[in-house]
């Protein structure tokens, strides 16, 4: 499947996977074709802080989600609203 694909490739891209250099190139009606060019010398480049505050950002937006569906099985459960926690 497509989404298995585009996966592997964000994969190679994270330092935890090596930290490889993956090209794109747009080819026509949803069709892309790829370079990979292997990280060999095995440096992994420390994250940017751009990077490090969009894994952040998307942290807090996944618990947001995670508490969010939380609260609103309680009310169903309880028929009655519950109070935020902060």
């Amino acid at each position: 499947p497509e989404a298995s694909v585009s996966a592997a490739i964000r994969s190679l891209r994270k330092s935890k996977y090596g930290a490889h250099k993956v090209e794109t190139t747009h080819v026509s009606n949803g069709l892309h074709s790829y370079k990979l060019t292997p990280n060999l010398t095995g440096d992994v480049p420390s994250p940017t802080i751009d990077e490090a505050n969009a894994k952040f950002f998307r942290a807090v937006k996944k618990y947001n989600k995670s508490y969010e569906e939380w609260q609103e099985a309680i009310k169903i459960a309880n028929k009655e609203p519950v109070s935020p926690l902060y």
